[in-house]
């Protein structure tokens, strides 16, 4: 496994294919991740110190078949953690991503914030689990996942789950899968616009 360790007090990390692994973010550093279109498959371990912080943005390219498995190891006290992500998928794309939320240290916080749309026969998988040790009270964790599918043959699948092993904790989670309301694209097409872009606008109200 391939260990990175960030040593600037604010830095700004791209990961490439090459760089799966463990990245180790030590203790009162601000440290923003973000991926290169080229990854196809990414395994990695992020593991934050006491008081550092963690911005993750997630990026879906366009390759046929792609896969993210994400861990956030939040082991010091105050560590944090924000991960976001729009993410599309179209004609015969596959994107399966596995994130995990694991608090070791009182005091931390994680937020994972994920939107994807889906056309075609696209199929998108995706896995989050929080998981909040005894060590770790008064911690903050949520999760929150929303999709819309464009097409009948598009496929959205979403497994959130809550491992909470102690009290005097916030926690939570939430799923949304919606479809395009046919009245809505009726309304939209009346007024003139064409199918593509009737259901770019409500693409573009999703993600706003």
């Amino acid at each position: 496994m391939k260990y990175h360790t960030i040593a600037s007090i604010s830095s700004v990390i791209t990961l490439s294919p090459a760089t799966s692994g463990l990245i180790v973010i030590p203790a009162y550093q601000h440290v923003t991740i973000q991926e290169e279109d080229t990854i196809t498959n990414l395994v990695v371990e992020i593991i934050i110190e006491a008081h550092a912080s963690v911005t993750y943005v997630l990026q879906k390219n366009n390759q046929e078949t792609s896969s993210r498995h994400i861990t956030f190891v939040l082991k010091g006290a105050y560590a944090q953690v924000l991960c976001s992500g729009s993410l599309c998928a179209r004609n015969a794309e596959k994107y399966d991503l596995t994130i995990l939320q694991l608090h070791c240290a009182s005091h931390t916080k994680s937020s994972v914030a994920l939107k994807m749309v889906v056309d075609d026969a696209a199929l998108c998988l995706y896995r989050g689990t929080i998981v909040i040790e005894p060590s770790a009270t008064k911690s903050v964790a949520e999760q929150q996942h929303k999709a819309l599918v464009l097409s009948e043959h598009g496929k959205v699948t979403s497994e959130p789950q809550l491992e909470v092993l102690t009290n005097d904790v916030i926690c939570n989670h939430g799923s949304a899968i919606s479809y395009v309301n046919p009245e809505q694209m009726h309304y939209l097409m009346s007024r003139g616009l064409s199918e593509s872009v009737a259901k770019n606008c409500i693409v573009n109200g999703f993600l706003d």
